[in-house]
């Protein structure tokens, strides 16, 4: 368990994870306050699907840079167990299978090289921030 005692000699509480791992129920309300998967065996804890429409959403405001869009990674879903490859983005990599973003990526193919990277991003064009207001005496 998270809290290193002994489930089997506590006195407190027990509860059983939707994957079947057992925790203190007093520690699961805890973890789950900044987690959604098992300390375990990494599987959901529950209904994903607002956190999956929620990284939909920020993928699609967020495309990834020309250089990436040929870019893929293999994942390994932590919830179906199913292997896939799937586009690129910093933000997640999505399970071809079951559509949950609770994967971790084991290779990237068609990664851009450090030169390529470079040369793009000499070549990008640089957004002028600075500011400028007359009322606050910038200009």
């Amino acid at each position: 368990p998270i809290c290193g005692q002994n489930l089997f000699t506590s006195t407190e509480t027990v509860t059983f994870m939707r994957c079947g791992h057992a925790i203190h129920s007093t520690c699961m309300k805890e973890y789950t306050r900044t987690n959604f998967i098992c300390p375990v065996c990494r599987k959901s804890l529950g209904d994903t699907s607002a956190i999956t429409r929620e990284i939909d959403l920020c993928i699609q405001m967020q495309p990834m840079p020309e250089i990436f869009r040929n870019t893929t990674v293999q994942v390994l879903c932590n919830d179906c167990l199913e292997k896939s490859s799937v586009p690129f983005h910093f933000l997640g990599s999505k399970c071809a299978s079951c559509q949950s973003y609770n994967t971790s990526i084991s290779s990237y193919s068609n990664m851009p090289t450090r030169a390529e990277l470079e040369a793009s991003s000499s070549s990008s064009v640089i957004p002028d921030l600075s500011v400028s207001d007359p009322l606050l005496g910038i200009s």
